[in-house]
């Protein structure tokens, strides 16, 4: 028998997967052609730029967020199941 336990793997990915850095957001914007798709970003937040005693507001950057759902909060991870299959019948 392996010395690795499959079940103690699944769960280490998954917490590898779900760890969040509070520089990001994920955010969906919305197709131009087709409202009922939207394309996942993450929002990079920047520091204020610091000019003496003033600082100036630096607005988040979108970036495409190429990590799909195991990227979203509220995205459920089963690494056995993977990512299902896209919902529009485009298969």
């Amino acid at each position: 028998m392996s010395s690795r336990d499959p079940l103690k793997f699944d769960e280490k990915i998954k917490g590898e997967l779900s760890l969040q850095n509070p520089a990001f957001s994920k955010v969906y914007v919305e197709s131009e052609f087709n409202k009922n798709i939207s394309v996942g970003h993450m929002l990079v937040n920047q520091h204020p730029t610091k000019n003496g005693n003033l600082s100036e507001y630096n607005p988040p950057i979108p970036i495409y967020d190429t990590g799909g759902p195991y990227t979203d909060k509220s995205y459920e991870i089963d690494v056995n199941k993977g990512i299902p299959k896209f919902p529009f019948g485009m298969d």
